[in-house]
């Protein structure tokens, strides 16, 4: 890490910007219009939607399957870059790695090879000025959009192809060490959950309904008009924010202060909640998260705040990494999950001592994960200042 800092900032000292090209974004990269009515007779069976895109990320994580319906009809193709153009604040755009179709909100766009290193496309479009002009060039109060033609007009000063193709390099090593990064963290909970399973799983004893010792209530409506706000108060969180902290929530894409609290009626979830999802497919990849503050959550998540007196926090966490939500959840085309259906799981009745040491066992493993989270974060700022003294 400490040798890609130094090239960092060994490249761009020596860079030699008044050589460096004014032009406009329009002027390396273009968007592509393509479209497909029988997706099936082209083998495009992935299916993208906004909510398959992750902040700040530049792979593609998640989609659906053709064969679970869709109407989009839009085309993008391997090696093009898919940008969240609906409320461009959130961050959302990534490479495509492979073919498929793709949300009418989502621009699919692609560089101009003899003006542009393609490889570099997707971290421009991450850069904290592309998003700030993408935010400025948007309209709509409830649901802003940005259009291409907009985006086109960003004026930017870029290098030459060997300084271009030396930028690339570094960004790709950063990115690897992230992915890197990443397996190491899904190895830890995978095992952090073997272990959960073995001590809650051969449980014999007494058991109490959660109903009996916590209170579960659902979030709350977030009101377009009020999100976009970076820093304040409370964190709003959504099921999205969940994936870029692994156990402690302490911080969100969208805040909110006291004034808009009092617009949305709503009551802040106190330090030590556990949050879940509760609607939809988000179900099904079981995320579990401790708020490390006072936080707002939205009405696609749920919270369990346990009575101090009865349990600890971290073991009715570690009880629920054991929980598969997908057994719980109503099957329909909207899988939820009530407050009620939390209220009646049954959790081992044990006193707190008891409780400690089912803490200590599994609390070395988020040792390590909160390790390689600490550092995917200073790689996630690394990436970001490389990005910011490319793109001026």
């Amino acid at each position: 890490m400490k040798d890609l800092e130094k090239q960092i900032n060994t490249i761009f000292t020596k860079a030699d910007r008044s050589s460096w090209q004014k032009v406009k974004f329009g002027d390396i990269a273009k968007e592509v219009k393509e479209s497909c009515s029988n997706p099936e007779d082209e083998e495009l069976d992935r299916v993208v939607g906004l909510e398959h895109l992750t902040p700040l990320d530049i792979h593609i994580r998640d989609w659906k399957s053709l064969a679970d319906g869709t109407t989009f009809t839009r085309v993008f193709r391997r090696g093009q870059v898919l940008f969240g153009r609906r409320r461009a604040y959130q961050r959302k755009a990534a490479l495509a790695e492979f073919d498929g179709l793709c949300s009418g909100d989502i621009i699919v766009m692609e560089a101009i090879e003899d003006k542009l290193n393609p490889d570099l496309l997707p971290f421009i479009v991450h850069s904290d000025k592309f998003y700030d002009w993408a935010v400025s060039t948007s309209a709509g109060s409830l649901s802003p959009r940005t259009k291409f033609k907009h985006l086109a007009e960003l004026e930017l000063e870029i290098p030459n192809r060997s300084l271009q193709n030396k930028v690339v390099g570094l960004l790709t090593k950063l990115d690897d060490y992230q992915e890197k990064l990443l397996s190491a963290q899904q190895s830890a909970e995978e095992a952090r959950l073997v272990m959960a399973r073995m001590l809650f799983d051969n449980y014999k004893g007494d058991r109490v309904e959660v109903g009996e010792v916590a209170s579960v209530r659902a979030g709350y409506g977030f009101p377009h008009s009020l999100q976009g706000k970076t820093s304040g108060k409370y964190p709003f969180i959504k099921v999205s924010d969940m994936n870029d902290y692994p156990r402690l929530m302490d911080g969100a894409a969208n805040y909110v202060d006291d004034e808009e609290l009092i617009k949305l009626k709503a009551k802040p979830f106190e330090e030590g909640t556990i949050i879940f999802p509760k609607v939809g497919a988000a179900i099904f990849t079981n995320k579990k998260r401790l708020l490390s503050k006072k936080s707002l959550v939205d009405n696609n998540v749920m919270g369990l705040t346990v009575q101090e007196d009865r349990y600890l926090n971290e073991y009715m966490y570690y009880f629920f990494l054991n929980l598969d939500l997908g057994l719980i959840a109503t099957q329909g085309a909207l899988p939820a999950i009530s407050a009620g259906d939390i209220k009646k799981i049954n959790i081992p009745d044990i006193d707190i001592s008891e409780q400690r040491k089912v803490i200590s066992k599994l609390s070395d493993f988020d040792r390590n994960i909160d390790l390689v989270a600490s550092l995917q974060t200073r790689t996630k700022v690394l990436r970001q200042h490389l990005l910011n003294k490319l793109v001026t």
